[in-house]
């Protein structure tokens, strides 16, 4: 299965760029698979790995050079996201969850939570997470590259995890290019179990989607809404 998986990889990179060529650009394919990945139980109390989100370890996490915890709108500087301007500010006000790694100011990474739906930048679509209330969306999880090999990451879930246990929330679901295997690697890694597929292909200003959720066959044409894509977390109860 992994080697298949790794052929439609590098498969749908290659039509990619077959698209791209003979068009000018005007056509492009983003395929991506749906990975779902439980939430854990919490470590036993007093375990010194814990995360920060059980709050009687703050004095623990305040000696430490690293902070990691949840952040609010305006906390940090929008351009450290290095995301276009008023992405930042529009997903805390859609409601979505930011958790970072931050040190004398710096961001070292950061990981985003929305408990409803996110509207994707890549493509037209929205995203849902299914059963709502007891899944929630993971994306846009980045890390610095200078702090890639270090625990930055899984610190970082470790708080996401600590706060998805605090909201009841049971799995997360997000999106992977069926071409970055190293993601792909790194998330089955955790426990993320493959719950799906996506392909859109963009000609021009319209968008033709074939995906294994509903509505399975979608074409979006200039000023109609997006696909949206229920993608249902495994392991959630309904």
């Amino acid at each position: 299965m992994s080697r298949l998986v790794a052929r439609l990889g590098r498969a749908s990179y290659l039509a990619d760029r077959a698209f791209e060529r003979a068009t000018g650009g005007r056509a492009r394919l983003h395929a991506m698979w749906f990975y779902s990945q439980p939430v854990p139980a919490a470590r036993p109390a007093g375990d010194a790995a814990g995360p920060a989100a059980r709050r009687g370890g703050a004095a623990a996490q305040a000696s430490s050079p690293v902070v990691v915890r949840r952040v609010g709108a305006g906390e940090v500087d929008e351009a450290k996201f290095q995301r276009p301007s008023g992405v930042v500010a529009a997903r805390f006000q859609a409601g979505s969850e930011c958790v970072a790694a931050l040190r004398d100011g710096e961001l070292l990474g950061y990981a985003w939570l929305e408990f409803a739906a996110v509207d994707e930048l890549l493509v037209r679509a929205v995203f849902e997470p299914a059963p709502r209330g007891r899944v929630a969306w993971d994306y846009d999880v980045w890390i610095a590259p200078k702090y890639r090999l270090g625990r930055v990451f899984s610190r970082l879930w470790e708080e996401a995890h600590a706060l998805l246990r605090l909201r009841g929330v049971e799995a997360t679901v997000s999106w992977i290019a069926m071409r970055n295997e190293a993601s792909i690697r790194s998330h089955e890694r955790m426990g993320a179990r493959r719950v799906g597929w996506a392909a859109f292909l963009l000609l021009g200003p319209l968008q033709l989607t074939l995906a294994s959720v509903r509505p399975f066959v979608h074409v979006a044409l200039p000023g109609r809404p997006p696909v949206r894509l229920r993608v249902r977390g495994c392991g959630a109860s309904r």
